[in-house]
């Protein structure tokens, strides 16, 4: 299929602003994006979840698998550890403002972990995700 010819069917499913389940509901307003479950909602949303790779801070590790996502910084130093992490999440509500996407907050959690050489006079952290 030529590129072109992609481009104006998928500029053409993209400018459609409303729709109906295939068992006949109501119609609904679709007001960005494509409808849920349509043929091309899967590659589109692989196609712009990738770029959240590149919106986190240098050094922090991460992993992205569908649409779980996980930032990752190792360090001796806890005040190092919540800068690089609350950056990166600076960086990433950024990303998903820019980029349409919503955070699920009941669905986001955080744990910090240790070896059992550290201190025991560690902390608990619990106010990373702002």
């Amino acid at each position: 299929m030529p590129l072109p010819y992609f481009s104006t069917v998928l500029e053409g499913f993209l400018k459609i602003d409303s729709f109906q389940s295939a068992c006949l509901s109501g119609l609904f307003d679709q007001e960005m994006g494509v409808p849920q479950g349509s043929v091309l909602s899967v590659t589109l949303f692989a196609l712009k979840i990738n770029s959240i790779v590149r919106a986190i801070s240098p050094g922090v590790e991460c992993l992205l698998y569908v649409d779980d996502f996980l930032i990752v910084y190792r360090s001796k130093y806890m005040p190092v550890i919540e800068h690089h992490l609350q950056r990166s999440l600076n960086m990433l509500s950024h990303w998903a403002d820019t980029n349409g996407f919503k955070y699920s907050s009941s669905k986001t959690v955080y744990a910090f972990l240790q070896t059992s050489q550290c201190s025991s006079k560690s902390r608990t952290y619990t106010h990373f995700l702002q």
